[in-house]
């Protein structure tokens, strides 16, 4: 019987040893000024701002969906540690609201941010009459149905930079100047990344592309892509690829045989065999954009939107190419 409780005690402490552990990697430095953010783009904008002068937590981590995330005991405790809270406002991570307390400072989307109202969501369909994007400046409104991904306008992140580079300079107005250069490199760095872009569109035709997660209307309006040529939409995000979605992306390609295809989007935590035969058999190359991505620490942001339009290369060609 003594056994029996020795390792019952073991097991219960091997337990609360490796939940001390998670929840030490999950810790704000006390010494700094702390910022819970609810995704990892918006902590990696918080880092390239602020880098060693605070301390970024963001509460859902790596390889997590915002879709169906459950907020944890200690996430809690993070959110209302913060001096800082900032979150988008906008579905995916509405569960802030309940958790800040009067005092700390509250940075949401959807106060600033440039919103694009979703009238009607298309399902697995490329008709874009169904899925009409509004560009608006008006103040946040509960009654609309606006899409969720705001931090993917690289003008949005810019303006949540000014937002929180503001609310630091409140709280540490003796490192002024060092949040002002960090924000201006990071406006820089945007621009320049878009600028180059444009040039890159110069002269060239965009053609008709797959993407499997409709995610980026954002981003595709401000580079203006063209989402006439947007040939079919996932309907929902972070869902294995299934039969009925590859037999669809096969149909369309046979069908609109007018259409060159000439790239498939896809995200990055999904390696799914029957899309890359595709690649294969119809020679057209699949290549990865994401939403969320990787890395919280300064210059996550910029990388990722680097890799992003680095892949959307991929849809436009010369005039000459596509004649040959």
């Amino acid at each position: 019987m003594k056994w029996i409780l020795k390792k019952i005690w073991v097991v219960i402490f091997s337990v609360l040893f490796l939940f001390s552990c998670a929840w030490e990697n999950r810790k704000f430095d006390e010494n700094k000024i702390k910022i819970s953010t609810s995704i990892i783009p918006l902590a990696s904008i918080a880092n390239h701002i602020w880098w060693d002068k605070v301390s970024v937590v963001s509460t859902i981590k790596k390889g997590t969906s915002p879709h169906n995330f459950d907020l944890k005991p200690e996430d809690i405790v993070n959110i209302q540690k913060a001096d800082i809270v900032v979150y988008t406002g906008f579905g995916l991570d509405n569960f802030f609201d309940k958790n800040i307390k009067p005092k700390q400072k509250v940075i949401t989307m959807r106060e600033f941010s440039v919103k694009r109202e979703v009238r009607e969501w298309a399902e697995h369909n490329h008709n874009t009459e169904n899925h009409v994007l509004d560009n608006t400046w008006e103040d946040f409104d509960e009654h609309k149905n606006y899409d969720p991904h705001v931090w993917l306008s690289p003008m949005n992140a810019k303006f949540l930079a000014r937002e929180v580079k503001e609310s630091l300079i409140k709280k540490d107005e003796k490192n002024k100047q060092y949040y002002e250069d960090n924000y201006l490199d990071f406006q820089d760095k945007i621009n320049e990344l878009l600028n180059d872009f444009y040039d890159f569109q110069e002269g060239k035709n965009q053609d008709y592309f797959i993407i499997l997660h409709d995610g980026f209307e954002y981003l595709f309006y401000e580079i203006w892509v063209d989402k006439d040529k947007q040939l079919v939409i996932r309907k929902t995000p972070w869902v294995e690829i299934t039969i009925k979605d590859f037999l669809q992306i096969k149909k369309i390609i046979n069908n609109e045989k007018d259409k060159t295809v000439w790239a498939i989007f896809k995200e990055p935590e999904f390696d799914s065999k029957a899309i890359a035969s595709l690649e294969e058999n119809y020679n057209i190359p699949i290549r990865s954009m994401s939403p969320l991505w990787d890395s919280e620490n300064k210059g996550g942001y910029i990388d990722n939107l680097r890799k992003n339009l680095e892949a959307l290369k991929t849809i436009y060609h010369s005039e000459e190419t596509q004649e040959k």
